[in-house]
């Protein structure tokens, strides 16, 4: 893949984790992380499934995806409350903590798929 593409699964992930952040019920200072676990072991399985990217790829589409969908929470959140992030590096870490678990495990699940269907269904 070259990188335009590779850019536009990036915003894809992007647009995908942004909306899961604010269509969880609560979304402000919501600590529920288990949304944001299915939706980007879901999106790190889907491209390991579908796509010849590379497993550090995959993991990077998807953690760069939730890192830009936090900023841009902070971005409106603080919008509205100047102070609302006052901790902002410490969440961004957090936030790519998180994706780079639950890319994993999606990209685990996606392997483990992948090396059956094809052991076993050729």
């Amino acid at each position: 893949m070259n990188t335009k593409q590779i850019l536009l699964l990036i915003l894809l992930a992007t647009v995908l984790q942004t909306a899961e952040l604010f269509l969880q019920p609560g979304f402000n200072h919501s600590n529920n992380h288990t949304i944001t676990f299915v939706t980007n072991s879901l999106l790190a399985l889907l491209l390991c499934l579908f796509t010849k990217l590379r497993l550090g790829t995959i993991a990077l589409i998807v953690i760069i995806g939730s890192v830009l969908a936090n900023i841009i929470k902070v971005v409106v959140d603080v919008y509205f409350d100047p102070t609302a992030h006052n901790l902002f590096p410490l969440e961004i870490v957090i936030t790519a903590m998180i994706a780079g678990i639950t890319a994993l495990f999606g990209i685990a699940v996606g392997w483990l798929a992948k090396r059956i269907r094809t052991t076993f269904f050729r």
